[in-house]
């Protein structure tokens, strides 16, 4: 609920609920979601050399549906959202952080300039990507339909990192 008031409804462009300092900073501006990131397809890896469980020189690895096993590679490094691709479950979203290897199911997302990645990653939950699958046997999202998705941005990385730190901290209570 908190979270659907500090972005704004789909068609506005001022969220209901903000942060007393950035009442006056205006509206959001509309751009496209390939304005604001970079999204790519991650890379395969045989199923054969994905393990169950961690151990000291396996990192996670990442499919379409999130957490898939540990395996010995790794594509990425940092903190990236990860958008699963195929499946009745595409359009779900998970953090990656660290050292990790995304699996050609999933689409790695990185924030371009001005774009705080927290901030992004919430922008995505809330998005409810799955809306733009195609395809019926097998429902799928392609980089070029999210790239022309429509999303509101603040034009200050403080509102943007303010807004993620306060749902990252609601999230670390639930999980407690």
């Amino acid at each position: 609920g908190l979270m659907q008031q500090l972005f704004p409804r789909e068609g506005e462009t001022t969220p209901s609920l903000r942060f007393p300092e950035f009442r006056d900073a205006g509206e959001w501006e509309v751009k496209r979601l390939g304005d604001i990131c970079q999204m790519t397809a991650g890379e395969f890896v045989a199923a054969s050399k994905i393990k169950e469980a961690t151990a000291d020189n396996l990192y996670p690895c990442y499919g379409g549906n999130g957490l898939r096993g540990f395996t010995e590679t790794f594509t990425h490094e940092g903190i990236y959202p990860l958008i699963g691709r195929q499946g009745a479950l595409c359009g779900n979203i998970t953090l990656a952080t660290g050292k990790f290897h995304a699996t050609e199911h999933a689409v790695v997302v990185a924030p371009r300039k001005n774009t705080v990645t927290n901030w992004l990653y919430y922008q995505l939950v809330r998005l409810n990507l799955n809306q733009f699958a195609t395809g019926q046997a097998q429902p799928g999202l392609s980089v070029a339909n999210l790239n022309g998705v429509p999303v509101a941005i603040p034009q200050e990385e403080d509102e943007q990192q303010k807004i993620a730190d306060c749902l990252s901290s609601l999230d670390e209570v639930i999980d407690l």
